[in-house]
């Protein structure tokens, strides 16, 4: 079986996923030899996959990238802690490499064609709660100070990232300290057959 994996990365924008998707179902349905695996959050993301591919894709939906994470690493070593929006909202962070190894697996599998499964980390964690765990592993104190979006926003502004992205991010913590991205599956395991990482 060949896999094809659209991407995108204006993964927020629901036009250009289904400009995109649009220009390349017609060539997947002259044959059912391909799987498509793509990644996403949003479901109308998953509405728009489905019209054009039908039960040909995967379409895995992965709570937030624990590499994400890096992202912090420049304030963690300047300052010793974390600036973030997302207030007491908690998340299961997930490893990409894990991602990975579950879209390998529905590709080289049979029984998971047309499904949307739900991905995530073993645990729920806040912001303050994963700081102090990063701290714990570079043997380090750090803290976690929350701040407004319109600071993230001027923050990621400051650092030149373009205005789609920062609407995208903003939209994710949003998600986060709204409590919406809260969910804890067995994703993975069943999947893969064993238990995600700790952060």
């Amino acid at each position: 079986m060949k896999p094809f994996l659209p991407s995108s990365c204006r993964c927020s924008d629901i036009y250009y996923s289904e400009t995109y998707a649009d220009g390349n179902a017609a060539g997947l349905r002259a044959t059912t030899r391909h799987r498509v695996v793509t990644v996403g959050r949003k479901r109308n993301e998953h509405t728009v996959i489905r019209r054009n591919f039908g039960t040909l894709f995967v379409f895995l939906r992965p709570s937030g990238f624990m590499s994400n994470a890096l992202f912090l690493a420049e304030s963690i070593r300047r300052e010793g802690r974390v600036r973030s929006c997302t207030g007491d909202g908690i998340i299961a962070f997930i490893y990409p490499d894990e991602i990975a190894e579950v879209a390998a697996t529905v590709l080289t599998s049979d029984g998971y064609a047309g499904e949307s499964p739900e991905i995530t980390g073993p645990e729920l964690l806040s912001y303050a709660e994963m700081t102090s765990s990063i701290g714990a592993s570079i043997g380090r104190p750090l803290t976690c100070e929350n701040i407004t979006e319109d600071e993230e926003r001027e923050k990621l502004k400051a650092t030149g990232t373009p205005r789609w992205s920062i609407e995208y991010h903003l939209s994710i913590y949003r998600s986060i300290r709204e409590g919406r991205v809260s969910v804890l599956t067995d994703g993975v395991e069943r999947i893969i057959g064993r238990r995600p990482q700790h952060v």
